[in-house]
C-alpha cells in the first residue's frame, strides 16, 4: 500500500524547509533593527517557547471547560505562517509611531497598510493569513483598531484598519534600548529633511498666488516668446482714459489778529469765533417754513 505524504494541510508546507518572509526586492532598506528583528521573530519556527503567548495562542482562545487535556502547542505549518506575517509586520512598521504605514510622495502622509498587502509580502493566501493574524492579535503581538466611513444611504463602508506593534514585542529579544535610540533617530532625520526639502512645483505655485491674485511678474520665466504667465497681475479693462485732474489750489490762511493785552485767552477764541461768522454770506433763497396751527379768526 503507498504511503500518503502529507504537504503540511495542502498548503505546501515543508517541515524541513520552512518559508520565511523575503523583503521584496523594490522597497527600500529597512533600518538595521528591523532585519535584526525578522531574523530573530524565524526563531519561533523551531523554538515555539521564545514566545509563550504565541505558541499556545489557539488553546488560549478555548473556553477552560473545553480543555480536557493540556494545552497542545501551534503546528508547524501555522508557525511558518505567522513567521512569515510577523516578518511582514516587522517589514511595514513605522518605528517613530510604530504604525503598519508606507509612506506617500509628498513625505508627510502615511497610509495604513491592508491585510492583503501583508499576505502577498509574506507569500501566504488571504485565508491563512487570517488565521495567522487572529493568532498573532491573541498573543498580544498585534493591536488593531478597525474604521469605517459613514455612507450617504446610511450604510457603512470599511477602512482599512490602524495596526499598532506594542513596543514590548521588541523587548522579547532584548531591543527595546535599541528602539527607542532608532525612534528618535529617525524622528529627528525627518523633521530636519522637512525643512531642508525643496518644494514641488504644486507647492511653489500655491505660495505665489496670493489672495487679490497678484503675482510678481520676475517670478515667472517662459520658454516661449508667444506663451504669457498662467497669472500675472490683474490689469483693469481697456476704457476711455480720464482727463487728468488738475492740480488744487492752495489758498492762503487768512492772518489772526493779534490778541490785546487785557484780554483773556477765552475772550480772544471768541472773537476770533464772531469775526469768522461775520465772513460768512448771508442766507439767500430761505422760504419761512409753514405754520402748523391753523388760524381761528
Amino acid at each position: 500500500m503507498p504511503v500518503r505524504v502529507g504537504n503540511g494541510n495542502r498548503c505546501g508546507h515543508d517541515l524541513r524547509a520552512p518559508r520565511f518572509f523575503q523583503p521584496p526586492p523594490k522597497h527600500a532598506a529597512r533600518p538595521p533593527i528591523i532585519v535584526t528583528h525578522i531574523k530573530r521573530l524565524n526563531e519561533f519556527y523551531d523554538n515555539p517557547d521564545c514566545i509563550p503567548s504565541l505558541a499556545y495562542a489557539h488553546s488560549g482562545r478555548r473556553p477552560p471547560d473545553a480543555l480536557i487535556h493540556p494545552p497542545r502547542r501551534m503546528r508547524s505549518e501555522r508557525r511558518e505562517a505567522c513567521c512569515a506575517l510577523l516578518g511582514a509586520i516587522a517589514h511595514y512598521c513605522d518605528l517613530p509611531s510604530m504604525t503598519l504605514s508606507v509612506p506617500q510622495p509628498d513625505g508627510k502622509t502615511r497610509l495604513p497598510v491592508r491585510l492583503e498587502t501583508l499576505a502577498d509580502a509574506a507569500g501566504l493566501g488571504l485565508r491563512r493569513a487570517e488565521r495567522a493574524m487572529r493568532d498573532i492579535q491573541s498573543a498580544g503581538l498585534l493591536r488593531t483598531f478597525t474604521r469605517a466611513e459613514r455612507m450617504k444611504d446610511g450604510s457603512y463602508r470599511g477602512r482599512a484598519a490602524i495596526r499598532v506593534v506594542p513596543t514590548a514585542v521588541f523587548g522579547l529579544f532584548g531591543q527595546e534600548k535599541r528602539l527607542e535610540y532608532e525612534r528618535e533617530r529617525i524622528s529627528q532625520a525627518r523633521i530636519k529633511a522637512r525643512e531642508t526639502q525643496e518644494p514641488t512645483p504644486t507647492q511653489k505655485a500655491r505660495g505665489r498666488l496670493t489672495l487679490g491674485g497678484q503675482i510678481a511678474p520676475r517670478q515667472f520665466t517662459s520658454t516661449s516668446p508667444k506663451l504669457q504667465p498662467a497669472a500675472a497681475v490683474i490689469r483693469p479693462p481697456p476704457g476711455p482714459t480720464a482727463p487728468p485732474s488738475r492740480p488744487a489750489i492752495e489758498l492762503p490762511e487768512p492772518a489772526l489778529p493779534p490778541r490785546q493785552p487785557d484780554e483773556s485767552v477765552a475772550e480772544y477764541h471768541l472773537r476770533l469765533a464772531r469775526q469768522r461768522l461775520g465772513r460768512r454770506p448771508p442766507l439767500q433763497n430761505i422760504r419761512p417754513r409753514p405754520s402748523t396751527t391753523q388760524d381761528t379768526s
